[in-house]
């Protein structure tokens, strides 16, 4: 009678062990599959501080919302949990200090923050990477934080301009008198997708169609490019605040159209020309162009920009132009694994 109820005994829990281990199996096959991201562990080596911050190398050792970020965003397509949550727990502590959940766009490492402001860039980074690691790593609390950034997003910088939904890009200082100034290198397009799938809101799929609308029709200089910062007012016009350059900025535009699988030819031919006529010329690759006249800048592309063209024109890109290195400063090292997510 003992042996017999023994045998009941492993039997079951044999059977117990068969169905947790198919259920295991059945849970991680549901679970994304992440290309690896190898030059994560350069730039992390590089950029990240031990306590959690993104350093901007080329702007007196700061760091934003964008930074931090863009640094939670490459750890979790690294998979490198501990680096997110100390990249968070930082930028919850130091960034997240308005009366809202948004942040505060910089921070001196001397001098602090003087502006509480926030950048809607960094903000956008920032729930993305949340909601991406939330749904993936069935991380509750990030999904929760994710959502309260996205809340205070739509309350403090969607407005209405012409029947088209825009994004300014703080809740402060973009919006005077029915004229507004935008960087349509804000709109991220593979971010608003995500967040139409996980939290709908007819705001993201508006804000796809107004960037999709604005990148066609901002078009300056000779060869046609948007610029880094756009006035709207009656028409789009090139701003008044900012220099009128096609540059740092606005080469995330089309980084951003082919990360969300937007080949449009027409929204996408204007950069692709310019990089072509530019060789044809036989002149430097400029880091940017003053669209009033034409006139390039004198300084090369940083490699960062040269790997999205490189994406554009569907290329292969030399190892030293994905990987980080002591010569790349921040945001060109930023701009390099952009383009390599882009590309998967």
């Amino acid at each position: 009678m003992f042996k017999s109820s023994r045998v009941k005994w492993l039997w079951a829990l044999l059977f117990g062990l068969i169905v947790i281990t198919l259920l295991t199996i059945k849970l991680w096959q549901q679970q994304p599959s992440l290309p690896p991201l190898p030059e994560w562990h350069a730039y992390k080596s590089i950029f990240l501080s031990t306590e959690g911050r993104i350093v901007d190398s080329g702007n007196h050792g700061v760091s934003h919302s964008e930074s931090q970020g863009y640094g939670m965003l490459f750890a979790f397509h690294a998979s490198d949990h501990e680096s997110f949550q100390l990249i968070w727990q930082w930028t919850q502590k130091n960034l997240q200090i308005r009366n809202d959940h948004l942040f505060a766009w910089r921070l001196h490492p001397s001098e602090g923050i003087s502006d509480i402001n926030n950048a809607s860039d960094g903000d956008i980074l920032i729930a993305w990477a949340l909601l991406k690691a939330g749904e993936a790593w069935s991380e509750e609390s990030y999904l929760q934080d994710g959502q309260k950034i996205l809340d205070d997003l739509q309350r403090s910088v969607i407005r209405q301009w012409q029947g088209q939904t825009i994004l300014l890009p703080g809740e402060y200082g973009f919006e005077h008198d029915g004229v507004y100034t935008v960087n349509l290198s804000y709109w991220l397009f593979p971010a608003f997708r995500d967040f139409q799938r996980i939290y709908p809101s007819p705001d993201w799929q508006a804000l796809e169609q107004s960037g999709r609308y604005l990148i066609a029709h901002a078009r300056f200089g000779e060869w046609q490019l948007p610029p880094d910062w756009l006035q709207l007012g009656e028409t789009p016009q090139l701003a008044t605040t900012h220099k009128p350059r096609y540059g740092y900025d606005a080469i995330r535009v089309p980084l951003n159209l082919v990360w969300a699988e937007i080949d449009d030819p027409v929204l996408l031919k204007p950069f692709s020309h310019f990089h072509k006529s530019i060789i044809q010329l036989g002149s430097h690759l400029p880091s940017w162009v003053d669209l009033a006249n034409n006139q390039l800048g004198e300084y090369d592309a940083p490699a960062g920009m040269k790997a999205v063209y490189n994406l554009l024109e569907n290329t292969p890109r030399s190892e030293h132009l994905t990987t980080p290195s002591m010569n790349d400063d921040y945001y060109s090292s930023s701009l390099m694994i952009m383009a390599k997510l882009a590309s998967n």
